[in-house]
C-alpha cells in the first residue's frame, strides 16, 4: 500500500491482528525470522537464509490452537541451547542437524489428538524425510529432503495415498 511504515513498524501492528502475522510481514522481503512467545515477536536472522527442500502435508483434520495447549503435558521449550543448535545446523547448510535439531512441544498433543497428524508425519518419514514436524499446533506437518527431486517424488507417491500434499522449498534471496 505504500504506507512507508519500515517491516519492524508493520510487524508490531501485525502482532496485534494476530500471533502469526509479524512473521509474515517479515517473509515478504525474503528475510528468515526467529518467532518466539505466540509467534509475535519475529526477530529477522538474515544469516539463516539457506535453502531447504520440504514438502507440507495436510490432514483432513483441524487443530484448534486451545484444544492442542489445552492438553499440552511439557513446558514450552525455551533453552538458549535449542535456538543455537538450530542456528547452527542451518548456516552450516547441514539438513541432517537441522532435523536432528527440529523440536516442537505442541506436537505430541496435536498427534495424540489426532491420530491423522501422527500418520502424516509417518508417511513423510517413509517417503523419504530427512526429518518431519507438525507445524505449530497443527495439523499440518512439514518435512525436509535432500533434494528438490526427492521433494516432488514423496508429494507424489504421499497424494497418491489420499493425503494432500505441497512441494515447496525456504526462500533465499539474493544476497
Amino acid at each position: 500500500w505504500g504506507a512507508d511504515i519500515p517491516l519492524a513498524g508493520l510487524a508490531a501492528i501485525g502482532a496485534e491482528v494476530g500471533s502469526d502475522v509479524p512473521s509474515l510481514v517479515f517473509a515478504q522481503s525474503g528475510v528468515p525470522v526467529l518467532m518466539e512467545g505466540r509467534g509475535e515477536k519475529a526477530t529477522p536472522l538474515p544469516e539463516l537464509a539457506k535453502i531447504f527442500h520440504i514438502v507440507v502435508a495436510m490432514p483432513p483434520v483441524t487443530c484448534p490452537t486451545g484444544e492442542i495447549y489445552a492438553k499440552c503435558n511439557s513446558r514450552l521449550a525455551d533453552a538458549p541451547s535449542i535456538l543455537y543448535n538450530m542456528r547452527q545446523a542451518i548456516i552450516g547448510g547441514d539438513i541432517g542437524a537441522v532435523a536432528a535439531a527440529m523440536m516442537n512441544d505442541l506436537a505430541a498433543s496435536a498427534e495424540m489428538l489426532h491420530g491423522e497428524v501422527a500418520r502424516a508425519r509417518e508417511t513423510l518419514m517413509e517417503a523419504g524425510a530427512r526429518g518431519a514436524m507438525v507445524s505449530g499446533s497443527g495439523s499440518s506437518v512439514f518435512a525436509l529432503f535432500n533434494t528438490a527431486e526427492a521433494v516432488r517424488m514423496a508429494a507424489e507417491k504421499i497424494a497418491a495415498g489420499g493425503l494432500r500434499a505441497v512441494p515447496a522449498k525456504t526462500y533465499c534471496p539474493v544476497v
